[in-house]
């Protein structure tokens, strides 16, 4: 049985699709699929079609999970794209899950949609298409860090979006291998955001950044807690 029965909801929808297009068209960056779902992931935290998140299966959970690790390697071999029925909620075109076995990412399935229209749509494995049955698929070209967050969430209302876990685990990851993890409660993980943030200011990205959402004139309060919750996606290893 697939893995997606219904449609997930990860990130909050507020504010209409046609605000956040707009504001999202005008800020530049990479045109890449991935740099554009980068775009998508932060801002739908606060309005915007939510995307579809990847799975991963880690200790007997399967996990909600969304920085597209798949993109790079599609983005070098576009032949290898699985085809299926689009939508704005799945910009990529797939979903993808993942797996660990001996400290190595691998991916376990990749799902798209098939069908005359999505309403009469049903999810397709295509991981044969990229694989034999009996060769794994690491994610060797993946460096950096990965969050894998535990349980029911609670909508942050702190900050307006987002979800409150009570338990986090973060890989860091060198060319697909794992190479330290942390397990932190909903408090340390702060004070670990606080410490990727911290790391991610001194980046020439985010200087970039910073000057994209001023050009639009984002709210200053809120750029700074987007590109804070987002820092996990940009610093690739942990805060020494």
């Amino acid at each position: 049985m697939s893995l997606l029965g219904q449609r997930p909801s990860i990130r909050s929808k507020l504010g209409s699709q046609a605000a956040h297009i707009e504001r999202w068209g005008k800020i530049k960056m990479k045109t890449s699929i991935f740099a554009i779902l980068l775009i998508f992931l932060a801002l739908s935290t606060v309005y915007g079609t939510p995307q579809y998140p990847d799975k991963f299966h880690y200790d007997g959970e399967v996990i909600e999970f969304d920085p597209f690790i798949l993109e790079p390697y599609f983005e070098k071999n576009t032949d290898k794209r699985p085809e299926g029925i689009g939508s704005t909620a799945l910009l990529r075109g797939y979903v993808a899950s993942y797996f660990i076995t001996n400290n190595t990412i691998c991916l376990k399935d990749i799902e798209v949609q098939e069908g005359y229209c999505r309403r009469d749509s049903k999810w397709t494995s295509k991981i044969d298409d990229l694989k034999s049955k009996e060769i794994l698929f690491p994610i060797s070209w993946y460096t950096g860090l990965i969050q894998l967050s535990h349980g029911e969430g609670k909508k942050n209302e702190t900050v307006g979006f987002g979800y409150i876990h009570t338990k986090y685990t973060i890989l860091e990851i060198s060319d697909g291998l794992i190479t330290k993890r942390k397990t932190l409660n909903h408090r340390e993980y702060e004070i670990f955001l606080d410490q990727l943030y911290s790391e991610f200011k001194k980046t020439r990205e985010y200087k970039n950044r910073l000057k994209q959402y001023q050009k639009v004139n984002y709210p200053p309060e809120s750029a700074q807690n987007e590109m804070r919750y987002s820092s996990i996606y940009h610093v690739k290893k942990f805060p020494q």
